[in-house]
């Protein structure tokens, strides 16, 4: 497994196991992933900006399917809803989503769930794009990515 902690040359992909306690609710989560984002707004929307032109590009902004649970975060993006309620809702759920994804596994340490994930920058995933572009996105008090 890579450990990635910046720019990584001929890389598509990385690999991460990610850990949350288990007493944290959904509301927890959100709430914790909400003080990040906006502490870090700008931040945050920048990682979006990076992918707009992969989006547009592609036409993807315009698509009706929603396979990754996406799209609301994309209209919202493009002017069309609450991007800051979008983006909270879209990582909070897809945090969550990890856990309950038993493809990959899944266990305990101590008081935490831990899993793993591989991310990369060659599907249409945004999360994906998002976490291989700065997975600290999601780390805080709940949630540890390693």
């Amino acid at each position: 497994m890579k450990i990635r902690k910046g720019f990584v040359t001929n890389s598509s992909s990385s690999s991460y196991v990610v850990a949350k306690k288990k007493d944290a609710s959904e509301k927890d989560v959100r709430k914790a992933i909400a003080d990040k984002y906006y502490k870090n707004k700008d931040y945050y929307l920048s990682l979006l900006k990076n992918i707009e032109d992969d989006l547009e590009e592609t036409g993807y902004a315009q698509e009706t399917e929603d396979y990754y649970g996406e799209r609301s975060l994309i209209r919202a993006y493009f002017g069309d809803g609450d991007i800051d309620k979008e983006y909270i809702n879209y990582l909070t759920k897809k945090v969550l989503e990890l856990f309950s994804d038993t493809w990959n596994g899944k266990g305990t340490l101590d008081s935490w769930e831990v899993t793993v994930c591989e991310v990369s920058n060659e599907n249409d995933d945004i999360f994906e794009w998002l976490l291989y572009d700065d997975s600290s996105i999601i780390q805080n008090e709940l949630i540890k990515v390693i």
